[in-house]
């Protein structure tokens, strides 16, 4: 989605990305494709039956998430005119 003004990009800091995961998949139908790394594992979203290409978002262990690891925090990006 690169349409100025439309949402491109959301993240979810959560302390149980497992959790969360499955909470999406049963509540909005979504897929996921999980990838471990060095501080954990960031789940893709994605439309149920799709790619990784068609990924819109992704959940992310809270120690590691950009607000630094103590609470539920929800990212969103949005492209503009201009950038981001």
């Amino acid at each position: 989605m690169t349409d100025v003004g439309t949402l491109c990009w959301t993240e979810l800091d959560t302390g149980d990305v497992a959790g969360a995961t499955e909470f999406c998949r049963a509540v909005f139908g979504w897929g996921a494709t999980a990838t471990p790394y060095e501080g954990g594992t960031y789940a893709m979203a994605k439309p149920a039956g799709t790619t990784d290409e068609a990924a819109f978002g992704g959940l992310v262990p809270l120690s590691t998430g950009p607000g630094g690891g103590s609470r539920t925090a929800l990212l969103d990006a949005v492209f503009r005119r201009g950038g981001l």
